[in-house]
């Protein structure tokens, strides 16, 4: 059997579930008008992997008053998707479900993942659950996503977005708006994270490990601004010269690297944490230029010298390992200095 809805004036009314194995391949049949269900919906492929193909202008309205399962498996997607269930436990989709068209969950619970493409239109520009980008889409719009977003395909994050959960990449991320990570950022498997003139702001940690393979940052604009409030594990399984070319990476916590790095060009690494920052990369890893702004009793340590083109030190507190000796200064008169002298950083100028 078949359910068809062509008109806009069609309108089915399941106060129960809606469960549907059928052969049929609904592809032009669900096109209109407004299917609202109050109980379960579940979709099963046993003969058909397109048993709910919805397009055009049909909607579907979850309106239950307890918790609604979805599960519509296979190729289906829900174009227009309406959740007026105000429950406490709301809706859960017991698989990802691909949603086109307008989204408008009315602030209500969600749980489980939403498949998003470019076409997808979040209203009131938020959401409550998990957003998956499973085609290559561009966020072009103002965005609230108040659970975890997942970039499984190519994505330009184009405009203004706020993630209060994670955000995980397994694909290229590219982010020329103003994005605000308020848990933590990862990258995993094809995972690149593209600066393109844009601004990312992590609350908590960035984890980018060459376990997981053909990683990468690339930040080459001057405009490229990424700022990690937590720590970072930083080990990109591409890491040559040119991916840190330009523009501005900030950490406020940690930074460690057991995978060789080149940072290059006019690309500034900015350590301005409120505590005690510890640096522990390898021995052939290159800072171009590298600046503190970390005016705690402790500042930075680092257990062995880095290399780097340029330090700007701010008056900042460096320690290397158990080393000792002094910074540069530029000497007023003749001075007597008692024992040996190390020059750790800077310059000594005998100003002769």
């Amino acid at each position: 059997g078949r359910l068809q809805m062509i008109n806009e004036e069609d309108y089915v009314l399941i106060n129960g579930s809606y469960i549907s194995d059928s052969s049929a391949n609904t592809s032009g049949s669900l096109t209109a008008g407004t299917m609202e269900v109050k109980g379960d919906v579940v979709v099963n492929n046993t003969y058909t992997a397109y048993g709910f193909m919805a397009s055009g202008t049909h909607k579907l309205l979850l309106s239950g008053d307890e918790v609604q399962n979805i599960n519509i498996s296979g190729n289906n997607k829900v174009v227009n998707l309406e959740i007026t269930n105000e429950s406490e436990e709301g809706i859960v989709f017991q698989e990802r479900l691909l949603a086109t068209g307008e989204v408008n969950d009315h602030g209500n619970k969600v749980t489980g993942s939403l498949g998003i493409a470019s076409s997808t239109k979040f209203i009131n520009n938020c959401y409550s659950g998990d957003v998956y980008i499973g085609q290559p889409t561009t966020m072009s719009e103002e965005l609230t996503i108040k659970g975890t977003l997942y970039v499984g395909e190519k994505a330009t994050l184009a405009n203004e977005m706020t993630i209060e959960g994670d955000m995980s990449v397994f694909n290229q991320a590219t982010v020329s708006g103003n994005i605000h990570v308020k848990g933590n950022l990862s990258q995993h498997w094809w995972g690149y994270l593209h600066m393109n003139k844009g601004s990312l702001k992590i609350d908590g940690n960035y984890i980018l490990n060459s376990s997981e393979n053909y990683t990468a940052l690339l930040m080459q604009h001057a405009e490229d601004y990424l700022y990690v409030k937590g720590n970072v594990i930083f080990n990109p399984y591409h890491n040559g010269s040119g991916y840190l070319s330009a523009g501005t990476f900030e950490i406020g916590g940690n930074l460690t690297s057991t995978r060789n790095f080149y940072a290059g060009g006019s690309h500034r690494f900015l350590f301005s944490g409120d505590k005690r920052q510890e640096i522990s990369i390898p021995s052939n890893g290159y800072f171009a230029t590298i600046e503190l702004q970390n005016n705690s009793e402790e500042g930075i340590y680092s257990a062995t010298a880095f290399t780097k083109a340029k330090l700007i030190r701010n008056g900042c507190k460096l320690t290397y390992g158990d080393m000792e000796g002094e910074y540069g200064w530029t000497l007023e008169e003749d001075t007597v200095y008692e024992g040996d002298l190390g020059l750790l950083e800077d310059t000594l100028d005998l100003n002769g």
